[in-house]
């Protein structure tokens, strides 16, 4: 079976539905004309769960729903890492500013010397 990654800016920037639904659908449906089995999408931490303990998967919810109408199947990554801020990125979604907080105030974060 085949399954391609989508675009790293499936997701709008808050993480709570799709960025390009009607141009995704158009893909999708090209994709599964070729062969495709399914999509391998990253789900990334800093739009799924904003605040500690507070999840929103809307997002990822509304991509099922339309692999789904079209019989493709998901291979869900979560993405504990920041997606951008490297040159010529498209979109850039941090780490969770909690972390981050949380993170810096231990000095778990690396630093070269």
């Amino acid at each position: 079976p085949i399954y391609v990654m989508l675009q790293l800016d499936w997701l709008s920037d808050d993480g709570q539905s799709l960025r390009y639904k009607e141009q995704l659908h158009r893909q999708l449906s090209a994709a599964k004309r070729a062969g495709i089995k399914g999509v391998m999408a990253d789900i990334w931490w800093g739009l799924c769960e904003p605040r500690p303990q507070e999840y929103g998967f809307q997002g990822a919810k509304e991509l099922c729903d339309l692999l789904k109408s079209l019989d493709l199947e998901l291979q869900a990554v979560m993405s504990f890492h920041q997606c951008g801020g490297n040159v010529g990125d498209t979109v850039n979604f941090p780490l969770p500013a909690w972390c981050l907080e949380v993170a810096k105030s231990k000095g778990l974060l690396y630093k070269s010397k």
